[in-house]
C-alpha cells in the first residue's frame, strides 16, 4: 500500500493515529499466521493481544523450576523435510522452518484399555495392523474403515494446500473443486457413528478406530465423519511431531516473523471495539482508548464475542447472528499439570501420549464429562519422550487430561468449584498412578486448570478448545465462514473453517491471510 492513502487518512482523522491495511484482533496461531503472512507480503499490519503473551492455547507457563505446555499433545500435518505436510510447508513459506524445530514422534499413542495394552503407530499400515492384531476377527471391517479414512484425508491435504498457491493456480483450484471431489462430499452429513455402523461390530475394534475422539471433541453418535476422518488421516499420512522449544516456540517464531516483516505485536493491548465508516469495518478502538484505523479487520476472537461485542449487536445487518445459534459451543478440558522429580523412563510412561480408557464405551466416556465425577477417558501427556530436554535433568512433565464440557463448571458456587476441582484433579493422579506406580509421591509441582481456567486466559465461550462442535452440521465447511457479515471484517481460528486444533488455525490464518493479500495488494496495483 502506498503512503498516500496512510496520510490522508491521517489528516481526515486527527484523533485517529497509526492507520493499517490490516487489524488482526488476537494473538492466536489464527490470528498469528494471518498477521505473518500478510506482513511478508509487504503489507502494513498490526495484531493486538490482550494477554501478555502470544499463542493462545499455543502458550506455556512456568511453576518452580518447570516449564508446561498448555494444551498441545502434538503437531499434525507436519511432513518429513523430504516429504513436507502442509504445516511445515507454510513455515518453510515464512522462513521458519528451522526455528521451529519439530521433533517427529514414532506412535500415534499407547492405547490402554481393561485387558489391553498396545502400541498404535502413526502410519496406516502400522495402526491398521495393531488394530487387526488386537481385534483379528475385526481386521475386513478396519481395513475398509481405514481406506475410507484415507481416501477423505487425500483430498482434504489438496483443500488444504490451495491455499499455498499463487493467485492463479489457486482460483483454477477452486473452481475445479467439484470435479476432484469424490469422497468428502458424499460423507458431508454422516456420523463417524454411522460408518462404524457399517464396517466395524466388535467394541474393542471400534474403540480404538475411536481413540482419536479426544483430539476432536465429540463422540461417534455426535462426531462428522468426514471432519473425524481428515484429522486421523492426516495424522497417518504425514508424520506428525513436537516443537523442540514447545508450542510457545511456533507462537514466538510467527510472532518474529511479523516484527521482522514490518509488522507489530501490541501484548496487553485488547480490542474494546471495531469501528465501522459507511457500514464497513474501519478499525478498532483499544480498551486503552487508542482509536487505530486500518482497511481491514481480521478477528481471531470468534463470530459471536466478535459481532455481539466489538460490533454491537445494534450495528449489526438484521439476522447477523441468527445462523450462529444452531452452532453449538463445543467441549473443554480438565487438565492437570505435574512436575515429577523423576525421569519419564522410571516412571513406565514411554510414549508421548498415552491414552487410558475406562472400558470400550466412547459414548459413555463423552457424557462423563458432563459430571464431576472420574473421567473415563484420559490422556497422559509425556512430551519428554519427544524432546528430553523439556524439564531440568532428571525430571519429567507430565500432563494429565480429560474432555469435559464447560456448563456443569460454570454453574458452581466458588466452594464447591474449588472442592470438585481438588476431588477430580486427585481421581486423575490416582489413575494415572496405576499405570506408573510411584507417581505421586515424585510429584513436586502440580498446577490445575479447568474450563474456567480456559475461559479467563482465552476468553473462549465455555472455555472451548476446539471452537463449535465439528457435528455433522458443523464441521469444516459448514462452519461459520470466514467473511462475515460486516464488510471488511474477517474471522480467523478454531471457530470458523476448517475447525479447532493446531493445523486447522493455522490453516484459517494462512486462508484468509493469502486472500487478503491478493485482495488488498491488487487494490493498490
Amino acid at each position: 500500500m502506498g503512503r498516500g492513502p496512510r496520510a490522508a487518512w491521517a489528516e481526515d482523522q486527527p484523533a485517529v493515529t497509526s492507520p493499517y491495511d490490516v487489524i488482526v484482533i488476537g494473538a492466536g496461531l489464527g490470528g498469528l499466521a494471518a498477521g505473518a503472512l500478510l506482513a511478508k507480503r509487504g503489507l502494513e499490519v498490526a495484531v493486538l493481544e490482550r494477554h501478555n503473551i502470544a499463542g493462545g492455547y499455543a502458550t506455556s507457563f512456568v511453576r518452580g523450576r518447570y516449564e508446561f505446555e498448555v494444551s498441545l499433545h502434538v503437531l499434525t500435518d507436519v511432513g518429513t523435510p523430504e516429504r513436507p505436510g502442509n504445516l511445515r510447508l507454510l513455515l518453510r513459506a515464512l522462513d521458519l522452518e528451522d526455528e521451529v524445530d519439530i521433533q517427529l514422534v514414532p506412535t500415534f499413542s499407547r492405547s490402554v484399555f481393561p485387558g489391553l495394552d498396545v502400541e498404535l503407530p502413526m502410519d496406516r499400515a502400522g495402526f491398521e495392523e495393531a488394530i487387526c492384531t488386537a481385534v483379528p476377527t475385526a481386521r475386513r471391517g478396519v481395513q475398509r474403515f481405514l481406506d475410507r479414512v484415507m481416501a477423505i484425508a487425500r483430498e482434504a491435504d489438496g483443500l488444504s494446500a490451495t491455499f499455498a498457491q499463487p493467485k492463479g493456480v489457486r482460483l483454477r483450484r477452486l473452481l475445479t473443486i467439484p470435479l476432484r471431489l469424490r469422497a468428502m462430499p458424499r460423507y458431508l452429513f454422516t456420523t463417524l457413528e454411522q460408518v462404524l455402523d457399517h464396517d466395524v461390530d466388535h467394541p474393542r475394534a471400534r474403540a480404538l478406530l475411536c481413540q482419536a475422539w479426544s483430539y476432536v471433541g465429540l463422540p461417534p453418535s455426535r462426531c462428522s465423519f468426514l471432519f473425524y476422518a481428515a484429522a486421523l488421516g492426516s495424522m497417518l499420512r504425514h508424520a506428525c511431531g513436537y516443537p523442540r522449544l514447545r508450542s510457545q516456540g511456533l507462537s514466538n517464531a510467527l510472532a518474529e516473523c511479523l516484527r521482522r516483516n514490518g509488522g507489530e505485536l501490541r501484548l496487553a493491548c485488547g480490542a474494546e471495539r471495531i469501528t465501522l465508516s459507511d457500514g464497513r469495518a474501519s478499525g478498532v478502538v483499544t480498551e486503552s482508548g487508542e482509536h487505530l484505523r486500518s482497511r481491514t479487520v481480521v478477528s481471531n476472537a470468534g463470530p459471536v464475542p466478535t459481532l455481539a461485542g466489538l460490533v454491537g449487536r445494534e450495528h449489526l445487518p438484521t439476522g447477523a447472528l441468527d445462523g450462529l445459534r444452531r452452532y453449538q459451543v463445543g467441549t473443554s478440558i480438565f487438565q492437570v499439570y505435574l512436575g515429577v522429580a523423576r525421569p519419564i523412563e522410571a516412571l513406565g510412561l514411554d510414549s508421548h501420549e498415552i491414552m487410558l480408557n475406562e472400558d470400550d464405551d466412547v459414548e459413555a466416556h463423552y457424557q462423563r464429562g458432563f459430571t464431576f465425577e472420574r473421567p473415563g477417558h484420559m490422556l497422559i501427556g509425556c512430551p519428554n519422550t519427544a524432546v528430553p530436554e523439556l524439564s531440568p535433568p532428571g525430571t519429567s512433565a507430565v500432563t494429565l487430561t480429560a474432555m469435559v464440557h464447560g456448563d456443569p463448571w460454570v454453574a458452581l458456587s466458588p466452594d464447591a468449584y474449588f472442592e470438585h476441582k481438588h476431588r477430580v484433579a486427585d481421581h486423575m493422579i490416582g489413575w494415572a498412578e496405576e499405570l506408573a506406580p510411584g507417581l505421586r509421591d515424585a510429584v513436586e509441582v502440580v498446577e490445575v486448570g479447568t474450563p474456567l481456567t480456559m475461559m479467563r486466559y482465552a476468553g473462549h465461550l465455555g472455555g472451548a478448545i476446539y471452537g463449535f462442535e465439528s457435528s455433522t452440521t458443523g464441521h469444516t465447511l459448514l462452519r461459520p465462514p470466514p467473511v462475515s457479515p460486516v464488510p471488511g471484517l474477517f474471522y480467523v481460528g478454531a471457530w470458523t473453517n476448517p475447525g479447532g486444533g493446531y493445523w486447522p488455525a493455522l490453516s484459517s490464518g494462512q486462508m484468509i491471510g493469502e486472500i487478503l493479500a491478493s485482495k488488498l495488494k491488487g487494490e493498490d496495483g
